[in-house]
C-alpha cells in the first residue's frame, strides 16, 4: 500500500476522486496505524526481567484478547528469530513480552508481536549503556588490571626506606609499628621536642587515690619548707562535731577528729581554739576553751553568737 496513493488519497481518509472505502469497514484505519512501526528509547542493553509491551487489535479495531501471541525477535542487523522469552496477556488487548538477557544485548532490537486474530505489531527499541560501572573504559594509563592494582602502586612514590606499608583492602596506609615510624624519626630531628615529650611521664598522675588525683605540693611560692609547714598545720586543724546540750557558752563534744573526746584528761583541750563553719550563725566564729569536763566532755568556751547544738561544726586549733 502506498501512504500517498492508497491511503491519504483514498475513501480510508476521505472520498476524493469518487473512491470508496477499502474493504475492511471503518475500523481498518485504526488498525492500520496500530500497526506502524515503534520506535521506542530506555531498554537497559544486556540486563534481564524488562517487559515490553504493545497493543493487538483485529482488521475492526476491536483489541485482541485471546489466542496464542508469539514474538519474534531480531537485533541490530540480523533476522528474526523464535523468541525465547515470555509472553503473557496484560488486559484489554495488552499483551506483554519478557526478552531473555541474550535477547536485550543488542544496540537495536526490534520486537514482532503475532497472533492469528490481530494485526501484527512491530516495536524497535535502542537500547541505554550498561548499568554496571565495570564496564565503563578506565580513564589514563593504568598500572595493572584493576584500580586495586593501581593503588598498590602508591607506595612507589614514597622513599624506599620508609615504613610506609602498600594500601591494604579498605585503601588505608599503614604504619609499620615494629620499626621506627615516621613520627619517630620527627621526633628524633628535634631533640628539644624529644625531651619535652619524654618529661611528661614525670609530671602526670601515676595513680589515683580512692578515686581522687594526689596533689603534692613541693613549694609555695619557692620557699620549699612552705609546704612542709602548711602539712604541719593542716594536721593540727582537728575536724569536731557537737552533742545537743551546748549554750552560748557551753559546747558538748560529740567527736574530735572522727573519734570520741578524750575522756580522761580535764586540760587536754584547755586554751585550744574552736573555729566554726556552720551553722550559719555560727559560721566563722572563734570560741577559746577556758575549762573542759572530761567526765561530760563539756567545754566552757568564751562566748559565741548562738547556742552551740548538733548542727555546729567547727575545727579545733
Amino acid at each position: 500500500m502506498s501512504l500517498g496513493s492508497n491511503v491519504l488519497g483514498s475513501g480510508v481518509l476521505g472520498t476524493s476522486g469518487g473512491q470508496s472505502a477499502p474493504p475492511g469497514g471503518p475500523g481498518f484505519l485504526a488498525a492500520w496505524v496500530s500497526n506502524i512501526k515503534r520506535v521506542i528509547f530506555g531498554m537497559k542493553k544486556n540486563v534481564a526481567n524488562q517487559g515490553i509491551e504493545t497493543q493487538l487489535i483485529d482488521t475492526n479495531g476491536d483489541p485482541v484478547t485471546t489466542g496464542t501471541t508469539t514474538v519474534n525477535v531480531k537485533g541490530d542487523n540480523g533476522a528474526f528469530a523464535a523468541g525465547t522469552g515470555t509472553v503473557s496477556h496484560e488486559g484489554d488487548g495488552c499483551w506483554q513480552y519478557i526478552p531473555s538477557q541474550a535477547e536485550s544485548n543488542y544496540d537495536r532490537i526490534t520486537f514482532q508481536f503475532l497472533n492469528a486474530s490481530a494485526i501484527t505489531a512491530s516495536i524497535t527499541v535502542f537500547t541505554t549503556h550498561p548499568q554496571s560501572g565495570d564496564n565503563y573504559t578506565r580513564l589514563g594509563a593504568p598500572a595493572g588490571a584493576s584500580i586495586a592494582a593501581d593503588l598498590g602502586t602508591i607506595t612507589d612514590k614514597f622513599p624506599v626506606n620508609s615504613e610506609l606499608h602498600a594500601i591494604d583492602a579498605e585503601g588505608r596506609v599503614r604504619i609499620d609499628d615494629a620499626s621506627a615510624t615516621l613520627v619517630q624519626q620527627f621526633m628524633d630531628e628535634d631533640s628539644a621536642i624529644k625531651t619535652k615529650i619524654d618529661s611528661i611521664d614525670t609530671r602526670t598522675v601515676s595513680a589515683l587515690v580512692n578515686g581522687r588525683v594526689p596533689a603534692d605540693t613541693e613549694a609555695i611560692d619557692g620557699n620549699a619548707s612552705a609546704a612542709t609547714n602548711l602539712k604541719e598545720h593542716a594536721l593540727r586543724a582537728v575536724p569536731v562535731t557537737f552533742a545537743a546540750g551546748g549554750t552560748t557558752t557551753t559546747a558538748v563534744l560529740a567527736t574530735v577528729g572522727g573519734g570520741a573526746p578524750n575522756g580522761v584528761s580535764n586540760v587536754i583541750y584547755k586554751n585550744a581554739a574552736l573555729v566554726f563553719s556552720a551553722p550559719a550563725a555560727l559560721k566563722d566564729q572563734r570560741a577559746l576553751i577556758q575549762s573542759y569536763d572530761a567526765a561530760t566532755n563539756t567545754a566552757t568556751i568564751t562566748e559565741v553568737a548562738a547556742a552551740v547544738d548538733e548542727t555546729a561544726v567547727a575545727v579545733l586549733v
